[in-house]
């Protein structure tokens, strides 16, 4: 996971955060995954500006949020 950093405005963590989380937003083909990697974008762009590079990141699959952004009950094990 080269360069996973937190997408979240205003969050620092990233993959060096031992014992943090690091996900991948939701990427599968299925209206599920669509569904919730849309939502995961909205949340993450609603507070940013998204340039070029960021849409980059964004269609190539590239963009990350930390656990510190999910309930506990969120996040499967």
């Amino acid at each position: 996971m080269p360069r996973a950093n937190c997408s979240i405005f205003g969050c620092g963590t990233n993959r060096r955060h031992t014992g943090v989380g690091i996900f991948r937003i939701p990427s599968g083909n299925d209206e599920r995954s669509k569904a919730i990697r849309d939502e995961w974008i909205r949340i993450i762009t609603k507070y940013c500006v998204v340039d070029a590079n960021f849409r980059k990141q964004i269609e190539s699959g590239n963009v990350y949020v930390c656990e510190r952004h999910f309930k506990k009950e969120e996040i499967e094990c």
